[in-house]
């Protein structure tokens, strides 16, 4: 439906599979094996739900999106275009600090140090070297982007989208869906 291919999905979930065999087991040994079915299940979908949002939507799209859900706010004086902003950010961030990570990896096996062949304490000691260059380099990034965001004005007058976004019949019909599931998750939750 979404139009990603599936392969992209599989990547996505390359650095959670730690975190899915940890949950199938624990779904596994729990006492209450249909509890634990249903939050790994419940995990799955969500690490799914992320992966496609991530990938089939802009970074300017899912800032507006975000400024529309919250527009009610506004009623409280709370800077939902700050808000909205800082989100789109995180998510901004996150693929450059894997990428950060990425080339941090490829450097150390190109100077020749294989984490395999070190004792602990060296792979400790490596390990916290790379942590601090991490986030050196992603201060810098931060860094950039914060220059980027002032000599584009931010803060100092009012965000104005591109163009307007209007609520419609196929919208409301999926927040109705979306909530007759999570009604379904919390009535499943007290069930038990």
């Amino acid at each position: 439906i979404s139009g990603v291919k599936v392969i992209n999905i599989v990547k996505a979930f390359r650095p959670l599979w730690f975190f899915v065999v940890v949950f199938a087991v624990i779904g596994a040994i729990s006492p209450d094996t249909l509890y634990g079915k249903l939050f790994f299940v419940r995990f799955i979908l969500i690490a799914l739900a992320v992966s496609v949002l991530t990938q089939t939507t802009t970074q300017t799209d899912f800032q507006k999106s975000i400024i529309t859900f919250l527009k009610p706010l506004k009623i409280l004086h709370i800077p939902i275009e700050d808000i909205a902003f800082v989100i789109a950010l995180t998510l901004y961030f996150i693929p450059r600090i894997t990428e950060e990570w990425q080339k941090l990896v490829i450097a150390r096996k190109s100077r020749g140090i294989i984490m395999r062949e070190l004792s602990f304490n060296n792979r400790i000691k490596v390990m916290f070297l790379n942590l601090e260059k991490l986030i050196i380099n992603s201060v810098k990034i931060a860094e950039s982007t914060a220059i980027s965001a002032d000599s584009r004005c931010y803060g100092l007058g009012k965000f104005t989208p591109r163009n307007e976004e209007n609520f419609t019949k196929n919208d409301c019909g999926i927040l109705v869906l979306f909530l007759i599931f999570c009604n379904f998750l919390v009535l499943l939750e007290f069930l038990h």
